[in-house]
């Protein structure tokens, strides 16, 4: 909302303040009749910077606009890729007044909820995690010497370091996948054994975007740290899972890579507890699971406990207001550049009237002036787009979006501006070529 009335101000001001303080100035009628003199051109360069401007602020604006749209429409297309309505899941940790909490103390209360939920009518699994599906911490990862790998620069900002990747990394426990069924696609899932061990799980779209072959099973690789690290641990893939539905969308790239560590009861201090059932979620299952956490210890503490479906269909529409909005701003920013450059181009025109007249006058072709009057506009509203460009690229730089990315958005921006501009240049142009030479003469006596 503030992005969007701040571009109304700005535009505001471009087009409507600045043109009536120079139209309004003490030098109008020296300024719209000395057409070759100095007057003349201090005006047409106050024309010219106006629609530079105009443009400029229009595409640097555009593309982030429509990226936002283009990564919520993609998210409400995906689906939450797992039954959303049969799982219920909350943050299950110690309280303000529990006693200091200590691994091993946590790992029998995590133990003992799980068994619980587990014997409950209707559930058929229950696990947990570091965070939500989908969800995760950045860490930069390094394979061993040997592995083929694609080019890590279109993922990262720092187009300086090579082969080093950024996936997220989520701590999940025996029985995470199966209680989301989501479908190990190669290897095998995790097992009891695997907990305190370096073996890993990594998704469909680690394999796809970081390595240049499709088997990822065996393969090794190290996490990178800026501490001094004589012997780095290296983790062993052993298995390639279905993607995670990434919630929010990363407005970053398309696919979130990520890699899954197996845990055991108590290493995560608060974990995200998942309990899925055969149906749908019954309705008194929340307040039983509030009872059940109570019973196990009435320290525990439950927060942003709902079924999954309710709990995305929240964040789903806080995003999707978040795409109204940038819809709303795309279509005032194309409606205030035609406008802005409507009334500049007419503007122009009126200056030119005695001239156009006269040419129409000696025969000059309609056609030939109307292609005169977009070709003075041609050149001003390139000059906007490739200011507006730079700027774009700038923007989409800072937040780590690659050439592949930015380039085919920055085109089509481009393309939407100019043929804005040659709709909002042919009414004004049209116009020109019907007027009367003995109207213009007479206009100017």
């Amino acid at each position: 909302v503030l992005f969007a009335l701040g571009l109304a101000v700005v535009s505001a001001f471009i087009m409507g303040v600045l043109p009536g303080l120079k139209a309004t100035g003490a030098r109008v009628g020296a300024n719209l009749h000395e057409l070759h003199g100095r007057g003349g051109t201090r005006l047409g360069a106050t024309w010219t910077t106006l629609v530079v401007a105009q443009v400029a602020i229009a595409v640097a604006a555009l593309p982030a606009a429509v990226f936002i749209a283009s990564r919520v429409i993609r998210m409400e297309l995906a689906g939450p890729g797992y039954p959303a309505e049969s799982i219920v899941s909350g943050f299950v940790g110690p309280g303000p007044d529990a006693p200091a909490a200590n691994k091993d103390r946590l790992a029998v209360l995590q133990q003992e909820l799980l068994t619980r939920l587990q014997a409950e009518a209707g559930v058929t699994g229950a696990a947990f995690s570091s965070a939500m599906p989908g969800f995760g911490s950045s860490r930069p990862i390094r394979f061993d010497g040997g592995v083929r790998v694609r080019s890590a620069t279109e993922y990262i900002p720092d187009v300086g370091i090579t082969d080093t990747f950024y996936p997220s990394m989520i701590r999940v426990s025996v029985g995470t996948f199966e209680t989301y069924g989501v479908p190990i696609l190669a290897g095998r899932a995790f097992t009891a054994a695997d907990v305190g061990t370096t073996n890993v799980i990594v998704n469909r779209s680690f394999v796809d975007m970081y390595l240049a072959e499709p088997n990822a099973l065996g393969l090794l690789f190290r996490y990178e740290s800026r501490q001094p690290n004589p012997a780095p641990v290296r983790y062993q893939i052993v298995g390639v899972v279905r993607d995670f539905p990434t919630f929010p969308p990363n407005f970053q790239r398309d696919r979130e890579p990520a890699i899954y560590h197996p845990v055991g009861a108590g290493e995560i201090n608060q974990p995200f507890v998942s309990v899925r059932f055969a149906g749908a979620v019954p309705p008194a299952f929340i307040n039983r699971f509030r009872t059940v956490a109570a019973e196990v210890d009435p320290t525990l503490q439950l927060t942003s406990v709902g079924v999954m479906s309710d709990l995305n269909a929240t964040g789903r529409s806080a995003l999707r207001s978040l795409a109204w909005a940038a819809g709303l701003v795309t279509a005032s920013i194309l409606l205030l550049s035609a406008a802005g450059i409507y009334a500049l181009m007419s503007f122009t025109v009126a200056q030119r009237r005695r001239e156009i007249g006269i040419r129409a006058a000696l025969g000059a072709p309609p056609g030939r002036m109307v292609l005169d009057v977009l070709r003075r506009a041609a050149w001003q509203v390139s000059a906007g787009i490739l200011v507006g460009s730079v700027l774009s690229a700038g923007a989409f730089a800072g937040i780590g979006i690659g050439a592949a990315g930015a380039i085919p958005m920055l085109l089509s921006v481009a393309g939407i501006m100019a043929l804005v501009a040659l709709l909002a240049t042919l009414g004004p142009a049209r116009r020109g070529v019907r007027i009367q030479a003995i109207e213009a003469l007479r206009a100017d006596i």
